[in-house]
């Protein structure tokens, strides 16, 4: 799998509650890249959630993900420079 500059893993971390990723990326500035609809969920009910890239490929493999990911990145990040705090990626 292709590896992004300055990320972390979650697959390296083993089961650790949503929660803890969420309340980590508020404190920290990070950004969630996640497939999961219940990150983007919470933060429609949150004042203060973090910043979150929803990706919308549907069922492909982690080898998969990043060539289909990549190519996106530009305007991923032109949207987070602008402030966007909910990406959702089709």
């Amino acid at each position: 799998m292709a590896t992004l500059p300055n990320t972390s893993s979650t697959w390296e971390c083993g089961t650790v509650p949503k929660n803890l990723f969420g309340n980590y990326a508020k404190i920290n500035g990070a950004i969630i890249i996640t497939k999961d609809e219940d990150f983007p969920n919470r933060a429609l009910m949150e004042t203060a959630a973090p910043r979150i890239v929803w990706l919308r490929i549907g069922n492909c493999s982690r080898r998969a993900l990043p060539g289909w990911f990549e190519p996106m990145l530009p305007d991923i990040e032109s949207r987070i420079e602008s402030g966007d705090t909910l990406i959702e990626i089709r």
